[in-house]
């Protein structure tokens, strides 16, 4: 019987603190069981020299039925996490991960120009849609993006990226209002995700963090934290569920008042302790987040901005109006958890989990040397940064958490819930890289939807990549 071959990659080291995969051993075994025409191939990760090895450890794979080799030049079909250097690319072959392409990203583009050339299939898991008919998979939408990015996701880290990312956020506030005079703030004890790590792990532990979590949020309702803390989520998605789900643990009876009920209140009257607001599309608007934005302590970004013609509504001039007399009348912390780079928070660019926050000075980002600079172009970008922002907690202005890799900081949680979603798909990928898959795969029709190369050629739904953003 000839065997399906499937490669599970290492991610490399330039991407920090990344040791995820995108399939656990357990899944690999059950899928091994279920489906002996496969063979599963995991690139070995320890004792080679990597500064990040997988968050699994090489015998358990091997323990699951895998293979493991130094190399994975001969599997026909690879999975990874996150972007695949150029040089890593083998021809002929299917690769599987999250190629950020779709929105024509320009950093990517070189290199979807070279799974192009070297006749690579590309299936993405960010277009792994619910199944939907025909009908409905095409009807209107808002965008004219590809219509799987229309439709509820199957396969993500988003609720990892929602918890890491409150993790984060309320780290950053804490540590802000220390630097500001209140080291004894409950928040104030509170650390980066990746910092709560059982003994012997390299990683954070979501149900250490959580312990964590717990403890503050009993100092913030017992003890005299003299202001009231008003956190503002904006989303309903899959993301802003792994941000309640933490602000739920910090306080399970926190005052939830809707936007409306927010803006007519006197700010004076808010009492102390946490107070949470979910914000929907109509309260993003630059009018009403203007009005809602001077009561918030933190806002938690998790809608993905569609970009132009869709307005931004954390500006360089509402940051400078929240900060006219160089004290900040609200807004202290942004977590940018949907990390869109000059996106919906308009100065707004990538950080890491070594170093995830910046400061950035309204005072500065209003200067007319500065004003036709945009910080959605790469080249601009840079220059403003340097101009308006410094690395850490420290300086005048607003705090930005922008961490682009945020559930890497909880590795094992996140992957063991992704591999859970994900494992069904492998079988149809399997069959879908030999050609056609067969007529009764269930999830067929989706790995198809979601296939934006095939030998090189864009398909159908994904054709517009190459006509905005490829050609000429």
């Amino acid at each position: 019987m000839k065997r399906r071959r499937i490669g599970i990659r290492k991610e490399d080291d330039r991407k920090v603190l990344e040791s995820r995969t995108p399939l656990t051993p357990a899944d690999v075994g059950e899928l091994l069981t279920s489906h002996p025409d496969l063979e599963i191939v995991v690139e070995r990760s320890y004792g080679r020299g990597f500064a990040h090895e997988r968050v699994f450890h090489d015998d358990e794979y091997a323990a699951a039925g895998a293979v493991l080799a130094d190399s994975l030049d001969d599997c026909p079909v690879v999975l990874g996490i996150k972007e695949i250097p150029e040089d890593d690319l083998v021809a002929d072959t299917t690769y599987v991960f999250f190629s950020h392409t779709f929105k024509g990203q320009p950093q990517n583009m070189s290199m979807l120009r070279k799974l192009m050339d070297l006749r690579c299939t590309l299936i993405d898991y960010e277009m792994l849609v619910v199944d939907v008919t025909d009908e409905e998979y095409r009807a209107p939408k808002l965008n004219d993006l590809a219509p799987a990015s229309w439709h509820e996701r199957t396969v993500s880290f988003g609720r990892q990226a929602g918890q890491a990312g409150a993790l984060d956020s309320l780290w950053a506030l804490g540590a802000r209002l220390a630097l500001r005079g209140r080291p004894e703030h409950p928040l104030a004890s509170l650390r980066q995700a990746k910092d709560y790590r059982r003994e012997g792990r390299s990683f954070g532990s979501l149900a250490l963090a959580k312990e964590a979590l717990t403890e503050a949020g009993r100092r913030l309702r017992e003890g005299d934290t003299a202001q009231p803390l008003v956190v503002g989520i904006a989303g309903r998605g899959v993301t802003a569920a792994g941000v309640h789900e933490m602000l739920d643990v910090l306080d399970p009876a926190a005052h939830r008042p809707t936007p409306d009920e927010l803006l007519a209140s006197d700010p004076g009257t808010l009492a102390p302790g946490l107070h949470v607001v979910e914000l929907g599309r109509a309260h993003t608007s630059p009018e009403v987040f203007a009005k809602l934005a001077p009561r918030l302590t933190l806002f938690l970004n998790c809608i993905r901005w569609e970009q132009p013609p869709e307005e931004r509504f954390i500006t360089r001039q509402l940051a400078h109006d929240l900060h006219a007399d160089g004290e900040p009348t609200g807004l202290l912390v942004i977590g940018d958890i949907s990390c869109d780079p000059g996106g919906a928070v308009e100065f707004s660019v990538p950080t890491y989990v070594d170093d995830p926050v910046y400061v950035y000075d309204p005072a500065k980002g209003l200067a007319p040397e500065l004003a036709s600079l945009r910080w959605e172009d790469d080249a601009d970008a840079r220059r403003l940064f340097a101009a308006t922002c410094s690395s850490g907690l420290e300086g005048d202005g607003v705090v930005v958490m922008a961490v682009t890799n945020l559930p890497c900081e909880l590795p094992l949680d996140s992957s063991t819930l992704f591999s859970a979603a994900f494992k069904d798909h492998v079988p149809a990928i399997a069959a879908w890289a030999e050609g056609h898959p067969p007529t009764d795969e269930p999830l067929a029709r989706p790995v198809q939807r979601a296939t934006l190369l095939e030998k090189g050629v864009l398909t159908p739904d994904y054709r517009y990549i190459g006509e905005r953003y490829l050609d000429g």
